[in-house]
């Protein structure tokens, strides 16, 4: 192992272990500490890599440790999947259809995982027989792609976070809050999750990586958290609620977000799928929504790492 390896690998290991406040102080003494040379002849280079890859060193570290935490499809024990039957996913079956979390398995690194067969990639139609099809793929959490899209210029990087709280409804495996720790500097991030195996599985994980400060994990049911709702400024919703109740109960949870929950003016919604959609996958029409917010449109360029298609996924609200 060069000197240099071990001279990253020791960086790394110190910003680990300190916290945030730490952190942001030691990390001006090193800038400071570059600018006048450190003593040597170094030259800084803007290619060379910054402070931010030991934050992204330890979200690989989180990422690890998440897969080593749950199955290959990322499912808490007994959770209930419920396959809809309307709209973008009508066809999808547990037969036809796997989960792979797009935050534990990004495109960079799918490949090397179905090439060991861990994550298959296509189902037998007829028991037995050759008659096969590529299976669907869906995630209930976003990808590292995606959250830096979310936290870029071009979403939620246009505000100033550092006086904001943000909410990930549905935070399951916590990607929104760890991603929001590292790399924003949000006053506070809050995790809803109703499953009580993921909401400890995030508890854990943010002791382990010492990221409890400005992060909160709460195990109660969303729509019963009205006052904490008012209380925050930006609400992050991703397929929170389409995979996890029936039509019927998808629909009624609709009418109470539009009549009780979600009444806050002011208050920022990022919707993945737009409410557009999933108001018409729950076969509701009597919701008209531009009475009830206001699309704020997004921007794009070609520092954006995710395609156009993907892109139109996410929609920015204000509550009116």
């Amino acid at each position: 192992m060069s000197q240099l390896t071990v001279a990253k690998n020791k960086f790394t290991q110190l910003c680990e272990n300190l916290n945030e406040r730490d952190f942001e102080a030691f990390k001006g003494f090193l800038v400071d500490s570059l600018d006048l040379g450190c003593g040597h002849d170094h030259h800084h280079h803007h290619d060379e890599p910054t402070v931010d890859s030991a934050k992204t060193s330890k979200l690989d570290r989180i990422i690890d440790h998440l897969r080593s935490s749950v199955n290959v499809y990322a499912e808490a024990p007994e959770e209930n999947i419920v396959y809809p039957k309307e709209g973008k996913f009508d066809g999808y079956t547990n037969k036809n259809t796997i989960h792979v979390d797009g935050f534990l398995y990004s495109d960079d690194v799918l490949p090397e995982f179905q090439q060991s067969g861990a994550i298959p990639t296509s189902y037998c139609k007829d028991c037995n027989s050759k008659n096969i099809s590529d299976l669907n793929f869906i995630s209930h959490s976003f990808s590292t792609q995606d959250l830096d899209y979310v936290f870029s210029k071009h979403v939620l990087g246009r505000y100033n976070l550092t006086d904001l709280t943000i909410m990930d409804v549905g935070s399951r495996l916590g990607a929104v809050l760890y991603y929001a720790h590292l790399f924003t500097s949000t006053k506070k991030l809050i995790g809803v999750e109703i499953n009580p195996f993921f909401a400890k599985l995030q508890q854990t994980t943010l002791n382990k990586f010492k990221m409890q400060n400005r992060v909160q994990i709460i195990n109660e049911d969303f729509l019963t958290l009205s006052q904490t709702i008012n209380e925050c400024d930006i609400l992050i919703m991703h397929n929170v609620f389409e995979w996890f109740c029936s039509q019927e109960e998808h629909k009624n949870v609709w009418y109470k977000l539009k009549n009780q929950v979600l009444t806050k003016k002011g208050l920022k919604l990022l919707c993945c799928p737009p409410i557009g959609q999933s108001l018409s996958d729950a076969g509701i029409k009597d919701i008209n929504i531009d009475d009830w917010v206001k699309v704020i449109p997004l921007t794009s360029d070609d520092s954006v790492q995710i395609d156009a298609e993907r892109q139109s996924d996410f929609c920015l609200y204000e509550i009116k």
